[in-house]
């Protein structure tokens, strides 16, 4: 009766009474076979689109091996079958190419993929199916130095690309721990919906935006420990609120030639009005120049006030040299003091000198 083999590693089962005398052969491959199985390695060199994984009946072959490393540069995903398709495989993977490796057996039910630099623990149930068990989406929760860290991955990935040179201790600063920072400490970032931008701020972003602030606006402050935003609107009645009530009232008084004046205290609850007018000082009236008056002196007081106008209808008019003045009708033209002619109010002309009807002047 010949020999069978078993089903997913290979090993040669002789039947009852044969290879007698040749049973140190098949003991020394089955132990091969079976080191292979526990920690044997294989290292495979991926070219093209496909290849095969084989595990060999009676012979040691590379599919009988736990731990696959792949290496190699792909211009697109490579698929690996195992075989045979009845075969049921654990391997260690880790994908060294620079492409996704696929797993497949048989009619390729389900596939599982090993994504570049990724390791994986890839089973092949022996029925068209294989799968990634460490596919991320199968761990949760995992236990991080004794406690459970709850974080998603998507929280985690917050983190992922920040623009930031936070060290270990400024990180425990912000956790609020003088010392290493714990899986549960860590948990406190669970939930965070923040941003990278928002992060990079409290890194130490000197980079100012400008912001029309109002008094929905909130500030970050530290209340007895505990972070919290405050609005702008609490913030301006707290600073109202610490000034003393019998702060000294600024009072205004009209100086000269002004009225009005009041007081302004620091602590008014509503709006309030000072009122300085300027104080009119002249009493002066309106001048009439209509006429042959005109203004002959003004008076003015300390302050640059007008107190006087006075105005006048000339009886003299004083050219320097000559001088015209008007008495009872008559006017008279006098230089050197003495009157040298005159006209009376019927038009005769007389003169104390010659009179040339004809010449040149």
């Amino acid at each position: 009766m010949p020999s069978t083999f078993t089903t997913n590693t290979g090993i040669e089962k002789p039947a009852q009474g044969e290879q007698s005398g040749s049973w140190g052969i098949t003991v020394n491959t089955n132990s091969d076979i079976i080191d292979r199985a526990i920690n044997g390695g294989a290292s495979l060199t991926l070219t093209g689109t496909s290849s095969n994984i084989t595990t060999s009946n009676g012979a040691t072959s590379n599919g009988q091996n736990r731990v696959i490393l792949l290496s190699g540069t792909l211009a697109a995903t490579h698929t690996i079958t195992v075989l045979p398709a009845d075969a049921q495989k654990v391997y260690l993977v880790k994908n060294n190419t620079n492409r996704t490796v696929t797993f497949t057996q048989g009619s390729g039910a389900s596939t599982a993929d090993v994504p570049t630099g990724g390791f994986s623990i890839i089973q092949a149930d022996g029925s068209n199916n294989c799968t990634n068990l460490t596919n991320n989406t199968a761990i949760e929760n995992p236990i991080v130095g004794g406690s459970e860290l709850t974080a998603t991955g998507a929280e985690l990935n917050t983190l992922d690309g920040v623009n930031a040179t936070l060290t270990a201790a400024e990180l425990n600063t912000l956790d609020g721990v003088n010392g290493t920072l714990t899986a549960a400490e860590l948990n406190k970032l669970d939930g965070l919906n923040t941003t990278t931008a928002e992060l990079n701020v409290m890194d130490g972003n000197t980079t100012a935006t400008s912001t029309t602030v109002t008094a929905s606006d909130s500030i970050v402050f530290n209340d007895g420990g505990v972070m919290k935003q405050v609005s702008i609107a609490d913030i301006n009645t707290y600073i109202q609120g610490q000034v003393p009530l019998n702060d000294p009232t600024i009072t205004i008084t009209a100086g000269n030639a002004l009225t009005g004046g009041g007081q302004i205290t620091l602590n008014q609850s509503s709006n309030e009005t000072v009122t300085i007018n300027h104080q009119d000082t002249s009493n002066q009236g309106s001048v009439n120049n209509s006429g042959n008056n005109f203004i002959q002196d003004i008076t003015l007081d300390a302050y640059g006030h007008v107190t006087g106008i006075a105005s006048a209808a000339p009886t003299s008019i004083n050219f320097g040299n000559w001088t015209i003045t008007e008495s009872s009708g008559t006017l008279f033209f006098a230089t050197g003091g003495s009157n040298k002619m005159k006209v009376d109010s019927s038009g005769n002309l007389t003169v104390t000198g010659d009179v040339t009807a004809f010449g040149s002047v």
